[in-house]
């Protein structure tokens, strides 16, 4: 029973960082299984809508062209045209594409995981606060992992020479008057 009662304390900050560690792993193993269930969905009908759009622009092109090279006369010169607005949309495209698709696909990938800023209160929406997000989020991690250092020096001290003899010197001397 004294065994218990000085392990007691040890076995009790054991049970509580195993519950958090299986608390932890699994909200990321749900957090990490909804994502992907929800990304793969997602990357499935980008690409059916990805396949589709292009094979728009292909007919919509050679439509174009047709039209084009029968009221100029030569389909060669309709086809450049096209070509030209075609190269002309794709430059524009490369230009603004870090604001129209990596910043707009963010507010998405967030939802998925079910992740805000550390306080909870804002969405985020942008690269930026994103890596802030995640600076906040590794500082608390490292608060709560001080905190579990501080409570194994606390066991750590409870159980040291000085202070573990008169307990037990107490316990001793008690029992026998």
């Amino acid at each position: 029973m004294e065994k218990n009662k000085l392990t007691a304390p040890v076995e009790k900050l054991g049970l509580e960082v195993k519950a958090y560690g299986e608390a932890k792993f699994n909200t990321l193993k749900l957090q990490t299984a909804k994502g992907l269930s929800q990304g793969i969905a997602s990357v499935t009908s980008y690409l059916l809508l990805f396949i589709l759009g292009c094979a728009f622009v292909l007919v919509l092109s050679m439509g174009l062209i047709l039209f084009l090279g029968e009221k100029l006369g030569s389909y060669a010169t309709a086809a450049f045209y096209v070509a030209g607005a075609l190269l002309l949309i794709f430059i524009i495209l490369m230009l603004v594409r870090k604001y129209l698709f990596r910043n707009s696909f963010i507010p998405g990938f967030v939802d998925m995981f079910g992740t805000e800023d550390t306080e909870g209160t804002k969405p985020i929406k942008n690269w930026k606060e994103l890596d802030i997000a995640i600076m906040k989020s590794q500082v608390q991690e490292y608060k709560q992992e001080a905190r579990i250092a501080k409570q194994v020096a606390r066991v750590k001290m409870s159980f040291s020479p000085e202070l573990l003899i008169p307990t037990i010197l107490k316990r001793i001397i008690g029992k026998r008057k």
